[in-house]
């Protein structure tokens, strides 16, 4: 396929729609797409429609074709047209379509291929070179110093600094600053000038020579403890290390020097990740805390002190995800730990579950909310709930909680009305279908009785007219 460009190329079609148009022959005096064209050959192509005397009518398009075989030319790329840019629906009637340049035939920059650059701007000291074999690049500059440099045949240029090991050849003699020889032995031994055992670069007023060095003479300062010295002058008595510091020196102590398999009493010493055999000793002699490790044993327990007024805190810990702490008694001693639940005291428990219980002489918590005309029951409050009414009433119950059961106690302020609702909405489940009649007399008393499943609260008349 290939680009055509041609002179007076012009045909008629009655072709309708945004699809390919068939044309339908030459205007007297031009040449048809197929006298120019091959197929699968492009052009740029221009259509409008005309009346019947050849007046346009205003619909028109210019674009890229694709002529084929049969005289059809395929719309391939609209580039203008009456249709705000988009393919023309052409209706009935007769269209001209010219083979022509359009304005898109005609970039802003001039491409390599025809004689330009393809760029349309430059910054001072950019370079032109050939990216492909039918374009032109732009190579930036760059910092002083660098220098272009060739990739090879076939391979874009770049700037970079000279390689001495790839980019020069041969070796640098003495008189420009090299040694004259290919390998830094030979180098050393040539700047040597032959001498070159137990020497050292130095210099003796004039010139630098190999020469010894006299530590007494020619060495200042201290040989720190990095350089295996001890970073001092002068030092007196027992050296300590300090970390990559200076030694310093301590006074000897007065007693005897803590041996790794004497007998010996320490006092006031801090023993670190220190290991004890044989258990802990209080001072009359006796075993105090005996400590055991299992073999394979990870886990143990921290003990860590507080302030004053505070707890102290007794933490099982080590590489687990979940270590039980277990406190043994002996025979049938009992692990007595005040605060804890035990199986004597009167205690007060929160929260807990009580699995087949038997439980004797118990008491329920009664509430009264006072007089009101609005209720919203908590269970935190108990169990017997008191509401007086002040008006027309309404007791709002919790929300359905499984398990959940109460007593509410109604009491009558006057001849009011009760009405029951739920927190967050829904409808009370009552036995029979419906809620109980109110008694509404003052200074009577009616009794409900509501349990919950989860999803429901179930409702019925535990006593009228009390």
């Amino acid at each position: 396929m290939a680009r055509i460009t041609a002179d007076r190329v012009l045909e008629s079609t009655v072709s309708t729609g945004i699809g390919p148009l068939t044309l339908d022959g030459a205007i007297t005096g031009f040449r048809t797409f197929g006298v120019v064209c091959a197929n699968a050959d492009t052009a740029y192509y221009a259509v409008w429609g005309v009346d019947g005397s050849g007046t346009p009518t205003g619909q028109w398009e210019t674009g890229l074709g694709t002529w084929g075989t049969g005289g059809v030319l395929t719309r391939t790329t609209v580039h203008a047209s009456s249709n705000a840019g988009a393919a023309v629906d052409f209706s009935a009637g007769t269209k001209r379509v010219a083979l022509t340049a359009t304005a898109a035939a005609f970039p802003d920059v001039l491409l390599a291929v025809n004689g330009g650059t393809g760029q349309s701007s430059y910054a001072v000291g950019d370079l032109i070179y050939a990216n492909t074999t039918t374009t032109l690049a732009k190579l930036a500059d760059v910092a002083t110093g660098n220098v272009l440099i060739s990739g090879g045949v076939g391979v874009i240029p770049a700037w970079g600094k000279v390689a001495l090991t790839t980019h020069v050849s041969g070796t640098l003699p003495l008189a420009h600053g090299g040694t004259g020889v290919t390998t830094a032995q030979a180098a050393m031994n040539a700047l040597a000038g032959g001498v070159t055992t137990a020497r050292v670069l130095r210099g003796n007023g004039t010139n630098v020579v190999l020469a010894q060095v006299g530590l007494t003479t020619d060495v200042t300062g201290t040989l720190p403890v990095g350089n295996g010295g001890t970073g001092a002058t002068t030092l007196t008595g027992i050296l300590k290390g300090n970390g990559a510091s200076a030694f310093t020196a301590v006074t000897a102590p007065s007693g005897a020097i803590v041996g790794d398999t004497d007998t010996q009493s320490l006092s006031n010493k801090t023993l670190t990740s220190a290991k004890v055999s044989g258990g802990l000793y209080a001072t009359n002699g006796t075993l105090a805390l005996n400590l055991t490790g299992a073999t394979g044993a990870v886990n143990y327990i921290d003990i860590t002190n507080s302030a004053d007024s505070n707890s102290l805190l007794i933490t099982a810990t080590g590489p687990s995800a979940n270590i039980d702490l277990n406190i043994n008694a002996k025979g049938t001693g009992s692990v007595v730990i005040p605060g804890l639940v035990s199986l004597t005291e009167t205690q007060t428990l929160s929260n807990k579950t009580l699995s087949n219980p038997t439980i004797t002489d118990f008491t329920e918590t009664y509430y009264s909310y006072g007089t009101a005309t609005t209720f919203t029951l908590d269970p935190v409050n108990g169990s017997i709930h008191r509401c007086t009414t002040g008006g027309t009433t309404t007791i709002t119950l919790p929300a359905p909680s499984a398990g959940k059961t109460y007593m509410v106690l109604v009491g009558y302020g006057g001849t009011h009305t009760v009405t029951f609702a739920i927190s967050g909405g829904g409808s009370i489940k009552w036995a029979g279908g419906s809620a109980p009649t109110a008694t509404s007399v003052s200074g009577k008393v009616d009794a409900y009785a509501f349990f919950s499943d989860g999803s429901s609260i179930y409702g019925r008349d535990a006593g009228r007219d009390f």
